[in-house]
């Protein structure tokens, strides 16, 4: 499992959660417009609404956020759940971690966290 330092570490450039929340709102909206879909911006969906909900579950107890702490880490897990899912349909895997090393192990969150700090580092 993730050790607070990796969690940190994942998310050192990640932006502000309120901008993170525009953002994946902003990608569900392209989703549903024509052309929209291709398997990257699915993809990017997934992770981001992923990383978004785990950051807000590992932020609770913050004062902008009481009534979404209350359920966030439930939202977090099954959002890493579905992300990690997807990934081993598809054949995603680039590693140390892969699918389904995180599905065995039943880590999800911390296999979103790796692969949102390389999309992070490939932007």
């Amino acid at each position: 499992m993730f050790e607070i330092r990796a969690i940190r570490k994942a998310y050192a450039d990640a932006p502000k959660i309120v901008d993170e929340m525009a953002d994946v709102f902003t990608l569900a909206m392209r989703l549903h417009k024509p052309g929209g879909h291709s398997p990257a911006a699915d993809r990017e969906y997934r992770l981001r609404k992923a990383v978004l909900l785990d950051r807000v579950a590992l932020s609770k107890g913050k004062p902008w956020a009481p009534e979404a702490a209350a359920d966030a880490e439930w939202a977090a897990e099954e959002a890493a759940v579905t992300f990690t899912s997807a990934d081993r349909l598809d054949g995603t895997a680039a590693g140390p971690m892969t699918p389904e090393n995180a599905r065995q192990q039943g880590a999800y969150r911390d296999y979103v966290r790796q692969e949102y700090a390389r999309w992070l580092a490939d932007q």
